[in-house]
């Protein structure tokens, strides 16, 4: 019989948190000042924040950043950083265009 438990490092697991943290806290301190109206509910703002976090951390985690079972060259790890943000940050795009109630968020995208 094979055993189908899979233990998930700690350090990983840290790592994703501590990420999520760092790219929530760069979309508020970029968004905060003078993007956002002012009459966005922090809720919907707050969320916003949640989506964009996590949609980067996922585009990371599919893209291998987080494996550490092998050694990879600088260049390949620069290249999938680079790839994994640029579809990170279309995927948020369109989270943001789809997502219904988000009106003021809409007016500041670009078209």
């Amino acid at each position: 019989m094979v055993a189908l438990t899979y233990r998930v490092p700690v350090v990983l697991v840290l790592q994703l948190a501590l990420e999520a943290l760092i790219v929530f806290a760069a979309f508020l301190v970029a968004a905060m000042p003078h993007h956002f109206p002012a009459d966005v509910p922090q809720t919907a703002f707050y969320g916003a924040g949640s989506i964009f976090s996590l949609v980067l951390v996922s585009a990371s985690g599919v893209f291998g950043l987080y494996r550490q079972d092998h050694l990879e060259s600088r260049a390949n790890h620069l290249a999938r950083t680079g790839l994994a943000l640029l579809i990170g940050f279309v995927a948020a795009y369109f989270a943001f265009t789809v997502l219904p109630g988000w009106d003021a968020f809409h007016a500041v995208l670009p078209t």
